[in-house]
Parts: structure tokens; sequence; C-alpha cells
């Protein structure tokens, strides 16, 4: 519970950390004339910068709904397993894709941060079976399946975002078109 409160506060200014990042790049525009390499690298940094907001929106929403979860007392323990494992599996995502920012071995761990993505994805299909199978059987009301659920989706979005981040710094790094998803 701890855990998750302290979410809250370490997020808080994330949006407005965002939009400086986003200003410096936009200064940096405006007094120099950035040539096609360093063109490329500063809108990258403006969608890694809107990534990295988004991923820290979807933990901050998670956070709070497993916090009003643990509040109010509602039986999650069917699903913490599987819960875990999403969770780590969109950790490592975005572990796997701060780590290609500071090396150059941007497709490796791009294909890292797919396998992650794609692990998250089968995690995501796991949980929302097993939430609507007990929903079936009454064991939850309709809000709190859709609560579980929109928790669940989450997590799994923030391996969604590593993934474009590792995207992006690929086409940093090699130019050619944007993949985005």
């Amino acid at each position: 519970i701890e855990t998750l409160k302290q979410v809250k506060s370490v997020l808080k200014d994330l949006e407005e950390t965002g939009n400086r990042a986003d200003n410096e790049v936009i200064r940096f525009f405006a007094r120099f004339e950035p040539e096609a390499s360093e063109l490329r690298n500063l809108i990258v940094t403006l969608k890694v910068t809107n990534e990295l907001v988004r991923i820290g929106v979807a933990a901050r929403s998670f956070s709070r709904l497993m916090l009003e979860f643990l509040e109010e007392g509602s039986d999650l323990s069917p699903y913490l397993s599987t819960f875990e494992n999403l969770y780590k599996s969109s950790i490592d995502a975005v572990r796997a894709a701060s780590e290609a920012m500071s090396t150059q071995e941007y497709e490796a761990k791009l294909q890292r941060v797919q396998i992650e993505e794609s692990k998250s994805d089968d995690l995501h299909d796991v949980l929302q079976k097993l939430v609507l199978d007990r929903a079936e059987q009454g064991v939850h009301p309709g809000r709190e399946t859709y609560r579980i659920l929109r928790a669940a989706r989450k997590l799994e979005r923030v391996a969604d975002h590593a993934v474009n981040i590792g995207n992006l710094l690929l086409y940093a790094y090699k130019g050619g078109k944007m993949v985005s998803y």
C-alpha cells in the first residue's frame, strides 16, 4: 500500500516535467538551425518525452486503481500472480527501452522490448479471461470487473509505450521512416 501511495507523489509533477523538457527542445529549435540528423534527434526527443509521460500516467492510474481495491478490501488474490507477471513484463520492457537509450545496441534492445511487450499482451489476455470467467460466475459485480480490467490494461499499455520508445530510438539511430503503433 505504501509503495502504491509513493507512486502518486513521485509522479505528481510528471506532465509539468515533460512540458519543461519539450520546451527546452523547442528553444533549441529557435536558437540554432539544426541539421537533418540533429533535427531527427530533436523530434525523437519530443516524442520520447510524450511516451515517458504516458508511461507515468498509466503507472499513476494503475497505482490509484490498485490502492482503491486494497482499501476497499477487494479480493484480488486469484489474479495477483498474473498481475505480478504483467507488472514485471511491463517494467522489463521499459527497462530495455531505457537501456537502448544509453547503448548503441538499439536493434537488440528493441527486440527485447518487443518480446516483453508480447508477453505483456499474453498476460493481459490471461488476466482478462480469468476476470471475465469469475464475473460470469457472479464473483464480481460489473463495476469491479471493469475496474480490474482497466487496471490490467494500464499495465499492458506501459509495454506498448516502451515499444514506441524503442522504435523512436531506432529511427534516431538509422533514419529512414518512422515506425509507430
